[in-house]
This record gives structure tokens, C-alpha cells and sequence, in this order.
């Protein structure tokens, strides 16, 4: 039935070939969304969802939902408060990651409804608890825009990482490396943040682009700064063995970085503050 299927190439095309594709079979709307999504060349409905919906500035239409992350925290002199960062979305918070995917960024946290997400635990001291509670609102703009989630390190040993728990050090200049995973084919992608300042030097992307290569490796640079840190100057490496990172790394440079356009809020309230641009700031 699918060869028989025009491919779609709109959002409204996916969805009327999902209609199709539910018909008469045992799949649920939003896996037959996803492989009309795939018809159309890309990971998944919501990676498709924000390549075809994400203007350079500006609330983008389709965002109805939003969700937001917050934090409590305490410092060794006693003092207490709480930190909060709230996301635009696209989908309800459930269609784009489920506590079983609750990982790296997005570990320590629990739902607290359709709309709101905390760390279960107090933090300790109010800086650490900015960075966990932005990074994390960050990671979810990430899965938005890719329709990955994310993943335990696997199991196995990647050919390319001989010691699963050093991986780091295989990548070079590696630093906050962290899995995610398509939901529908299983396969990993690796982002990897190093402090690299403004962008990620020339010689640090040939070096990188060349132990990709080494390894079978499809590898991307953002411009998009990153989750874990851009404010201080982390910028993100994309990498994967089975997918291609370019239309990844396409979308998410569709999108404004943290600190502008409907991402305004998704950088800690002391890097808003400043004039400079992102990434200028000295970092440690």
C-alpha cells in the first residue's frame, strides 16, 4: 500500500497519507503519522512537524503547547528559592518524550502534569539549579525539533568507542557527550558539547570530521549553540553511525538560539542580562 502512496510534502499531505496508512490496519494515528513522515524523507512526524513549521523568529503558529521546568534549591548558608524556564512546544509533552526516556538532560525529573516538570530533589545552590533547569528546557527544544529522545549509553560497546566508559576521550576535544535515539528505527545519534567559546574552531571540526570519517561516522556542526551550557560558550557536534545528521543539523539552524526570538527565556536570566552575544562571556 505504501509504494501506491503519493509522497507527501506538507504537514497537512502527512497527515492525510497517515489517514491512509491507519486504514484498516492495527497501528495507532501516531505511528502511522511517523511513517508518513518517513515517506517523506524525514526521522519522524515531529521531525517533519518542525522542518516544515519553524520560521527564523517569532512564536512560531503551531506552537500550542508549552511546558515548564522547574527546580528547588538551597545553598550551605541556608538561603532557598526556586528556578523555573518554560518551553513552547509543538505537541503535548507526552507525544514528544516519556519518562522512560528521561535521561542525561533530562534526569531527576518528574511530571507533575500535562504541562509542568520538576527536579524531584533540591538542588544545591541557585546556579546549579539554573543550569539543570535551563539545560533541560533546552534538551526538550531539542527533542521538538528533532523527534529524538533521550538514551542510556548502550549497552554494547559502539565499535568506534573502545572503552563504553572513557568514550569521551575517543572523541576529540569530547566533553558532555550524550546519547539520544530515533524512536522509530532505535538507531543513536551523539551530541557532544565541548567549551568552545563563539563556534567550534576549524581545526576542531577538521579533526572531528576526520575520526567521523575514520568511523563510518555521519557528523554535523549547528550553528544552534547547543543544551548544555551555550551562555558560557558549549558548542554541539552531532555524530551517528546509522542516520544522517545533516537534516538534523538543518532544522535546528532554522531555529532562533536560546536567548532570542520565541526562545528568549531559554537562557539563564544572568546571560539575558548582558549585552554581549551569546557565547562571548568568559567561561571556566
Amino acid at each position: 500500500m505504501i509504494a501506491t502512496l503519493r509522497k507527501p510534502n506538507s504537514i497537512a499531505g502527512i497527515k492525510k497519507v497517515a489517514k491512509e496508512l491507519k486504514k484498516g490496519s492495527k497501528i495507532t494515528h501516531f505511528q502511522a503519522l511517523n511513517l508518513a513522515a518517513q515517506l517523506s524523507g524525514f526521522h519522524n512526524f515531529n521531525h517533519a512537524h518542525s522542518s516544515l513549521n519553524s520560521p527564523a523568529s517569532g512564536m512560531p503558529h503551531d506552537h500550542k503547547y508549552q511546558v515548564t521546568i522547574s527546580a528547588r534549591w538551597r545553598d550551605w548558608e541556608g538561603n532557598k528559592g526556586s528556578v523555573s524556564a518554560t518551553v513552547s512546544i509543538p505537541n503535548l509533552l507526552h507525544e514528544l518524550v516519556t519518562p522512560q526516556n528521561f535521561f542525561g538532560l533530562l534526569s531527576d525529573l518528574e511530571i507533575n502534569g500535562s504541562e509542568e516538570l520538576s527536579f524531584a530533589k533540591v538542588l544545591p545552590g541557585e546556579g546549579h539549579a539554573e543550569m539543570r533547569v535551563f539545560s533541560a528546557a533546552r534538551a526538550i527544544r531539542f527533542i521538538s525539533v528533532t523527534g529524538l529522545v533521550p538514551a542510556l549509553t548502550p549497552r554494547n560497546p559502539l565499535p568506534f568507542f573502545e572503552d563504553i566508559h572513557g568514550f569521551q576521550c575517543k572523541i576529540p576535544n569530547g566533553d558532555h557527550t550524550r546519547f539520544w535515539k530515533d524512536p522509530i528505527s532505535g538507531h543513536h545519534v551523539i551530541t557532544d558539547e565541548p567549551y568552545f567559546g563563539e563556534a567550534t574552531p576549524p581545526l576542531v571540526k577538521a579533526k572531528r570530521t576526520e575520526w567521523a570519517n575514520k568511523h563510518q561516522l555521519s557528523v554535523g556542526f549547528p550553528e544552534w549553540p547547543g543544551m548544555h551550557n551555550p551562555g558560557y560558550g558549549t558548542r554541539l557536534t552531532l555524530f551517528s553511525q546509522n542516520l544522517d545528521v545533516a537534516p538534523f543539523v538543518k532544522t535546528l539552524d532554522k531555529i532562533p538560539v536560546p536567548g532570542e526570538g520565541y526562545d528568549a527565556d531559554l537562557l539563564e536570566p544572568d546571560y539575558r542580562k548582558s549585552t554581549s552575544p551569546i557565547g562571548k562571556r568568559a567561561y571556566s
